[in-house]
């Protein structure tokens, strides 16, 4: 089990591991985030609950990234007392941005969820993600930029 704290490290080391330098190859991340999103991930003293998130869009006024194109893997964690109830939630976020070339622009924003708790398939959630069409274009696309971080929201 990997523990709260260190999700962010350890996928960062798994990329690593398997990817070196070349981060910016989204089907070559997808499958390292999906090994990655199967692992149990807990705390000593609270309750986990893990969620995916695969979104993509155009960023508007209000975004860091204004006017650009924007694909985000996401791993969301619930986290829960064992005495007291819900606590607070975290999402590990790996963003990957793009200048907006025609084939890239053609990206609908999309926010495909999956939660663990409720008890679905997870390779039918990763089938649904591969098989969505802005998924598709986006691996035909090179990002500018990118970026893993962890966050309280």
């Amino acid at each position: 089990m990997i523990k709260l704290q260190d999700t962010e490290s350890y996928l960062k080391k798994c990329l690593e591991d398997e990817l070196g330098e070349d981060i910016n190859d989204i089907s070559k991340f997808w499958e390292v985030f999906k090994f990655f999103s199967k692992k149990d991930v807990g705390d000593d003293d609270r309750d986990v609950e893990s969620g995916l998130l695969f979104e993509c869009g155009i960023s508007d006024s209000t975004g860091f990234y204004l006017g650009r194109v924007y694909v985000n893997f996401v791993r969301q964690f619930s986290v829960y007392e064992k005495i007291g109830g819900y606590s607070h939630m975290e999402q590990l976020i790996c963003n990957f941005t793009f200048e907006p070339t025609d084939e890239i622009s053609k990206l609908k924003h999309v926010a495909l969820w999956y939660f663990f708790d409720e008890g679905g398939d997870l390779e039918e959630y990763f089938n649904e993600v591969e098989n969505h069409e802005s998924f598709k274009i986006s691996l035909k696309s090179k990002p500018i930029q990118f970026e893993i971080y962890q966050t309280e929201i």
